[in-house]
């Protein structure tokens, strides 16, 4: 379909441009009873692994609510998209998600997740249980996104005015060390009780 260039708006405000080539793709459920086409782009890595649902208590509750869910596996431990690495894989966003709720059912479940019915099958939203040390890892990762580090002090690149270099740096520092400190402090209090 061929290319469009993208501005990326990253964890911290920092904008990013890039040219994606565009495809349309076609989506269905298991049963090919549901489909649609949609207009994608190409990325070599969405994002970090996206851990498998592997919780047997949570598991079980979904089997009570009727609720099936294609990547659940208490037999396998490693990542979405870790079993085959020419997989495809894709995010789909608010433009897209919108068309594919049902708008039925949605189930809350414990621990603050969600089951939501989409026309493709059963999907479940929420923050799962991350081990303590892997939190703050991960906000770094998302902080500094997948920029070379040598490129955060080169200020033309990431967009920066000379004049406000000093007051951003140390504003967006501080608000990291921030929501660190809580995230940290969180994660005590639950282990605490």
């Amino acid at each position: 379909m061929g290319e469009e260039t993208t501005v990326h708006g990253l964890f911290g405000g920092i904008e990013r441009s890039e040219k994606h080539k565009k495809y349309v793709v076609t989506l269905s459920d298991v049963f090919n009873l549901y489909s649609c086409e949609i207009e994608v782009m190409d990325q070599e890595r969405i994002c970090t692994p996206i851990p498998k649902l592997n919780d047997s208590e949570l598991l079980n509750e979904l089997k009570e609510h009727g609720i099936f869910v294609s990547d659940a596996s208490m037999s396998e431990s490693y990542c979405l998209f870790e079993r085959e690495p020419n997989e495809i894989h894709m995010l789909l966003g608010a433009d897209v998600i919108g068309n594919l709720l049902k708008g039925e059912e949605v189930k809350h479940l414990r621990g603050g997740l969600v089951a939501v019915n989409t026309h493709l099958g059963w999907t479940v939203m929420g923050k799962l249980k991350v081990e303590k040390e892997k939190h703050s890892n991960v906000l770094l990762s998302l902080y500094v996104s997948d920029n070379c580090i040598k490129d955060l002090w080169s200020l033309d690149v990431i967009g920066i005015k000379k004049n406000l270099v000093k007051r951003r740096l140390e504003l967006n520092w501080k608000r990291l060390l921030e929501i660190i400190l809580r995230e940290m402090s969180r994660e005590m209090k639950k282990e605490d009780m």
